[in-house]
């Protein structure tokens, strides 16, 4: 189900948690201490919850907060998520819950941090897709030019038709295009992955992805071809054993960066896709943006061009 709209910034996150909760979808927002703070720590902040996913039924628990996107003197421009395994509100209002392993905030910058053209009442276009085991969010700045800073947020399951994963550990990823990382690595966060031996479990890892572009777009026939991305778990370097494909990211498509522009609708069969290029704004390096110097890197790595249904 997607939900698309333009909006000023500072209301950004007020339209992100409608459209999480629009008719239609099955989510709910649990949070017993709902004010967003700013953040990392205080308050809970909102915290969405998904039907139950798969024949383990295991809900996303998505906790989610911001910095503060009114202050025109602060450009943090950043999301704040985090996954846990559950979460149980207190009883009173306005106190925090209790989260079920919470991993670690993972940070997402969803526009470049310049005060001067992008202060609070900036104009912004929102793109916000929701399925029962999974929520897309892409941002862009709204205006006449080809230049919007286009950046994506994914959270959740892979296609759950993809979906392949054991009983020890559960498909639940964090992927964005300026997602903060610990060191230089294009990668989406695992939140619940196998354990080091192959068994048992352990928390806040990370996959890698794979896409295999077709670099001749158009086709001889003038066809776009749209490509899906794999989210993969060998060779990680991160204490994980190999454990091979885990799901094909969804609603997200690759394309080459070659005769196509940013915003370009192309039409496949009776359906059509925005073209987006992230290529406009990628750090792919370690930058202040607010938040001290971090690493800031796309989890789609080698990909500039991302194509979803509208």
């Amino acid at each position: 189900m997607l939900v698309k709209g333009t909006c000023a910034k500072k209301d950004l996150m007020t339209e992100i948690y409608k459209a999480i909760l629009s008719p239609g979808s099955n989510w709910t927002e649990i949070s017993s201490n709902k004010t967003n703070d700013y953040s990392v720590n205080g308050n809970d902040g909102w915290v969405f919850k998904s039907p139950p996913i798969g024949y383990k039924k295991q809900s996303i628990f998505m906790r989610l907060k911001s910095s503060d996107l009114s202050n025109p003197k602060i450009p943090g421009n950043h999301l704040y998520i985090w996954l846990s395994d559950d979460y149980m509100p207190s009883n009173d209002t306005g106190e925090n819950g209790t989260f079920t392993q919470m991993g670690h905030v993972k940070k997402v910058l969803f526009t470049p941090p310049n005060v001067a053209n992008h202060n609070p009442d900036t104009l912004y276009d929102y793109y916000i897709d929701i399925l029962d085991y999974r929520i897309l969010i892409i941002i862009e700045l709204h205006t006449v030019s080809m230049t919007t800073y286009p950046n994506f947020v994914y959270i959740g399951y892979p296609d759950i038709n993809t979906n392949l994963e054991g009983e020890d550990y559960t498909n639940q990823f964090i992927a964005a295009s300026n997602l903060v990382v610990p060191d230089r690595m294009h990668i989406s966060y695992w939140h619940k992955a196998p354990g080091a031996t192959g068994n048992g479990s352990q928390y806040d890892k990370f996959a890698t992805t794979f896409c295999q572009l077709n670099l001749s777009n158009p086709t001889p026939m003038g066809l776009y071809l749209l490509n899906p991305i794999y989210l993969m778990a060998d060779n990680l370097k991160n204490n994980v054993p190999n454990t091979g494909f885990l799901g094909t990211i969804d609603g997200i498509y690759g394309l080459p960066n070659t005769n196509i522009v940013n915003g370009d609708i192309i039409q496949v069969n009776d359906s059509s896709y925005k073209v987006f290029n992230l290529s406009q704004y990628l750090i792919n390096d370690s930058n202040n943006q607010e938040e001290g110097y971090i690493y800031y890197y796309n989890s789609l790595g080698g990909i500039t061009c991302i194509a979803i249904k509208i």
